[in-house]
C-alpha cells in the first residue's frame, strides 16, 4: 500500500526478534534474498538512496552466476529508476528479465516487463513502452495478476493517449480504472 515508513518499522521489529534458527530457515527455503532486497527497496522509495545502496551492497549475491543475482538486478534497477537514471535502470532491468526468463519465473518476468515498459514510457520511447506493456499484460492475464494487469493497462493507455488514439486510450483507461478499483 506504499506506506514505506510503516514497512520500515515492521522490518526493523522483525529483524530485532530474529534468531539464527529462523534465519537459517529463510536461507534454506530460498526467501531470504527476497526479504533483504525488499528491505533495501524501502529506502529507495523513501528517497534515502545512500541507505538503500548500503543495503543493496550488503545483501548482494556473491556472484553474477548466483541464481538470486536476478532479484538483486531488478531491485537495483528500481533504485536507479526512482533517481530518474532511466538509461541505467533500463539496462539493468533488461539483464534481470533475461535471467528471469532463464528460470521461467513468471512472477518476476511480469514485474520486469512492467518496469521496462514504465522506463521506456519515461524515456518517451512509446513504441517500446507499448511492446513491453502488452507483453506484461499477456503474462498478467495468464497469471491473473491484478496489479500487473492494472499497471500494464495504465502504460498502454498512456501510449495510446500520447498517439491521440482516443478510442483505444479510453478502452485501456476503463480497464485500468476497473483494475485499480479491484486492487485498492
Amino acid at each position: 500500500i506504499e506506506d514505506y515508513s510503516s514497512a520500515l518499522t515492521a522490518y526493523r521489529q522483525a529483524f530485532a526478534i530474529d534468531n539464527p534458527q529462523f534465519e537459517k530457515r529463510r536461507r534454506d527455503d530460498d526467501w531470504d534474498i527476497w526479504i533483504k532486497m525488499e528491505y533495501a527497496e524501502i529506502f529507495s522509495h523513501l528517497y534515502q538512496f545512500d541507505s538503500a545502496w548500503y543495503y543493496f551492497e550488503l545483501y548482494k549475491p556473491p556472484s553474477a552466476d548466483d541464481r538470486y543475482f536476478r532479484i538483486y538486478l531488478i531491485s537495483t534497477g528500481e533504485y536507479y529508476l526512482l533517481q530518474k537514471k532511466y538509461k541505467q535502470a533500463l539496462q539493468i532491468f533488461l539483464k534481470g528479465l533475461y535471467l528471469h526468463r532463464q528460470l521461467n519465473d513468471r512472477n518476476e518476468i511480469q514485474r520486469s516487463l512492467i518496469l521496462i515498459a514504465k522506463t521506456y514510457l519515461l524515456l518517451q520511447q512509446y513504441d517500446s513502452a507499448m511492446q513491453y506493456g502488452q507483453r506484461a499484460l499477456k503474462v498478467a492475464y495468464t497469471t491473473k495478476a491484478k496489479q500487473v494487469t492494472r499497471d500494464a493497462c495504465q502504460i498502454i493507455y498512456a501510449v495510446y493517449d500520447w498517439h491521440k488514439q482516443t478510442d483505444s486510450a479510453n478502452l485501456y483507461f476503463r480497464q485500468y480504472s476497473a483494475m485499480n478499483d479491484s486492487v485498492a
